[in-house]
Order: C-alpha cells, then structure tokens, then sequence
C-alpha cells in the first residue's frame, strides 16, 4: 500500500485506539496513555462514528516564512484498517506575535488546513482519482469552515484544537471538489514539537475550491 504526502521519511507504526462505539456496533475499550506532546487526534462523527489517536508525530517551523507543517501517520485505527495519514498546515501566523488562543482566520496572507488520507476510503473513488491524479479529504479554514486554534506555544511545542467538515478533493494536476463525500471532525487536538527546519511547501496541493 502506498501512502501519499509522507514527509521527509516519517515513519510512524505505534497506534492506541481511544474508546468507541461506531455503528458498526465495533467497541473498542483500549486506553491511551495521554502525552504531553507529539501528538494529534480527532474524531469522526455520524456515520463514521470513530476515533483517531497518532503519537510520535513530527511538525516543522520555518519562523521566516511563517510556516508550520505538522503530520502524523498511523498503519491501523479504529474506523478502517489501511493505512492513514492527517496533516495540519498554518500559514502567515508569527507564534511569537500572537496572543493566545488565536483563531486561524483565513484573511489577507493566513491560511490554514487538515487533510485526512486513508486508502480504503480513497479506493472508492479509484476510478475518478486514478484518472485526475490523487486524492485525499482535506478542508481548509476559509472555503470549507474549518475551525483551526492555537492554544498555545511552550518550549518549541505547538497546542491547539480542531473542527469542522473536510471534503475529498483531487490533489494531483486537476484539483477538484466532490462535496458529496466528506467527513465531519470533532475534538481535533494536536500538541507536536516543532524544529526549526526548512518548511516543504504544500501549496500545489492545496485545493481552494
């Protein structure tokens, strides 16, 4: 299996799945043992009722260009068994210039986002993105209304919280839309380290549509 966007050799195998009930009638009952940081978790709602837990996840700052990349990645979860990857990306924002909680906004040069891959859920649209080139649930603080927040910023660690509705959109050479398949997210948190290195621009993947 092939996962798309892995930055910089991120290899991350360890996974604990939180406490659920999806209507599958699936229960999980395996606890977390809470970190302070590198970390990120969300979880879905409706349908897709399940959590997502990822650890030893790896963020990186480029202080000059205002740039903040933060990823996890997980082999297994509690919603399908393929391999999945979150990524949350913070554009414009100075962590030194801001009083918190700051609220990514999306105005003049702030940008925000989460994307979400898993394969399973990308197979069943196989067809459409093997032919537009790639694909992955993504929403951004602007067009989609996702709400994005930073609560804080301690010793080179990055606290914060997300919400809202990311859709599938083609990432590859034709970007796309499909409003109809999408994900509603609540109790997004994240706490993940940040080294000050070369920020690798995602912006061609970004679809703002």
């Amino acid at each position: 299996m092939k996962v798309r966007l892995i930055y910089a050799g991120i290899a991350l195998f360890l996974f604990v799945s939180c406490s659920t009930v999806s209507n599958t009638a699936r229960i999980n009952t395996k606890t977390i043992e809470q970190k302070n940081d590198n970390q990120i978790s969300m979880q879905f709602l409706g349908n897709d009722n399940c959590c997502i837990e990822m650890k030893d996840c790896e963020g990186v700052w480029n202080h000059e260009n205002k740039t903040i990349y933060m990823t996890g990645l997980i082999a297994d979860s509690d919603c399908l068994d393929t391999a999945e990857e979150i990524s949350i990306g913070v554009q414009g924002v100075d962590l030194h210039n801001i009083k918190f909680p700051y609220v990514v906004c999306g105005e003049f040069d702030e940008s925000g986002y989460v994307s979400w891959y898993n394969e399973e859920e990308v197979q069943r649209e196989r067809n459409f993105c093997n032919k537009t080139g790639v694909c992955e649930y993504q929403g951004n603080v602007k067009k989609d209304k996702i709400k994005l927040t930073l609560t804080g910023f301690e010793n080179n660690v990055l606290y914060g919280s997300f919400e809202g509705r990311i859709f599938l959109k083609g990432t590859g050479k034709l970007k796309f839309v499909k409003t109809s398949e999408y994900k509603d997210i609540s109790n997004g948190t994240f706490s993940v380290n940040l080294t000050n290195e070369q920020f690798k621009k995602r912006t061609n993947y970004l679809v703002n549509r």
